[in-house]
């Protein structure tokens, strides 16, 4: 177990030196999927973490509407940048296949135009990845207002009740 935490911390360590140097554009992330090497492994956790903070960015936006329930609908709308289902924990597949879906979608746009691939391919995959989120879990007032509602009930649920003794 010892191991495992030492290899993990020296990956996780490498990874960071490697972020601060090079951003991780779509060319370097598609160029490195497939391969066991130390950039693929960096790419993976990378994207989890990316995936887990923009997923608690949103939460933290959706906390925010929580305490100001007075915005208008427009407001309300633009409060939260994707709306999954409350319940759904996203894991590392998850954001991979939403990141994959993306890149292929832009590229599809851009066929047939040269520089525009080469926009895409240049592009930082933390763009890619919101706006897959973006693409796969719209945002309405009406699914923010059922989110709310799933949160309570699952509060509510796990929380004990004060009348049961």
């Amino acid at each position: 177990m010892k191991i495992q935490t030492a290899v993990q911390l020296a990956v996780l360590m490498t990874a960071m030196s490697h972020a601060q140097a090079v951003a991780v554009t779509v060319k370097s992330y598609q160029a490195t999927k497939t391969s066991n090497s130390t950039d693929a492994t960096f790419n993976k956790l990378y994207i989890t973490g990316l995936g887990d903070g923009m997923r608690a960015t949103n939460f933290s936006m959706f906390l925010h509407v929580q305490s100001n329930l007075h915005l208008q609908s427009e407001q309300l709308n633009a409060a939260m940048l994707f709306c999954p289902p409350p319940m759904l924990a996203l894991q590392e597949e998850n954001f991979e296949s939403i990141l994959d879906i993306e890149i292929q979608r832009r590229l599809d746009q851009a066929a047939g135009d040269p520089s525009k691939v080469e926009r895409v391919m240049e592009t930082p995959i933390e763009m890619v990845l919101l706006d897959g989120l973006k693409q796969t879990f719209p945002c309405s007032p009406a699914k923010i207002q059922e989110w709310a509602g799933e949160l309570v009930r699952a509060f509510e649920q796990q929380t004990p009740s004060k009348n049961k003794k």
